[in-house]
């Protein structure tokens, strides 16, 4: 097979070898729910469940809690960092931790589970190259805690800001579409803001030298007004009050 670099535009690519999902296939939300901490002394994890209609019994919980203590005890789960989290989806339970060398590296282990029961005593472990390491609902929530542990990295470090890392949870729909499209909003507001700093331009060249420098001011207030118009439009989660 003879592998060709391409630029990423992709333009004049032969497609119809890729991609071809089944006409079957219907891609729908999930839900995911915070369930606590599981903890033991070398280990802390957030514990949540992903499903897909009917939320899990609370005895499924407790026994991807039971599952984890004994895979720790048992030495088949390393705790490495002690921090983490676990996803308990229809059938399987996915263990994510925090890497100790690396601690910006993620490493998870996954359980297999049959019909919201566990083998406490024999867990049966899946190869992540066969089932693969996340599924793209899961993504959703790796991405949360990429972001909540960056946070912890970025910080002190002390251990308020390890039980900030901790409080840091999701919870709600995982939507079909996936996350909102941030990059496609930051790129309608540059294209907006550029346009509006060439007006903010043209304002002060239609002032001569020795103009009223208050109508200059109120050109440029002008258009940091319709700045924040701009990105309170594309950002409605956001609070712009700076100048």
């Amino acid at each position: 097979m003879v592998i060709e670099m391409v630029k990423s535009e992709g333009q004049g690519l032969d497609l119809s070898q890729v991609g071809n999902v089944s006409k079957d296939y219907q891609h729908e939300s999930r839900t995911v729910r915070f369930h606590g901490l599981i903890t033991n002394p070398s280990l802390v994890l957030k514990m949540y469940s992903m499903v897909k209609d009917k939320p899990f019994h609370d005895l499924a919980i407790g026994s991807a809690d039971a599952i984890l203590e004994y895979a720790v005890h048992d030495g088949k789960l390393e705790p490495l960092l002690g921090l983490g989290f676990a996803i308990l989806s229809e059938d399987m339970l996915n263990v994510s931790r925090w890497g100790i060398e690396y601690p910006f590296v993620l490493k998870n282990k996954i359980f297999s589970i049959e019909s919201n029961a566990i083998d406490v005593i024999t867990p049966k472990f899946l190869d992540t190259n066969e089932v693969g390491a996340y599924c793209a609902w899961e993504l959703g929530i790796v991405n949360h805690e990429k972001n909540a542990w960056l946070r912890y990295l970025t910080s002190g470090r002390t251990e308020e800001d390890k039980q900030k890392y901790l409080d840091d949870v999701l919870e709600g729909v995982l939507p079909a579409q996936g996350d909102v499209d941030y990059a496609g909003r930051l790129r309608e507001v540059d294209e907006e803001i550029k346009h509006l700093i060439k007006i903010n331009k043209r304002c002060i060249e239609f002032y001569p030298s020795g103009s009223d420098y208050g109508l200059k001011a109120e050109a440029r207030k002008g258009v940091r007004e319709g700045i924040r118009r701009c990105l309170r439009s594309k950002f409605q989660e956001v609070d712009f009050k700076g100048e």
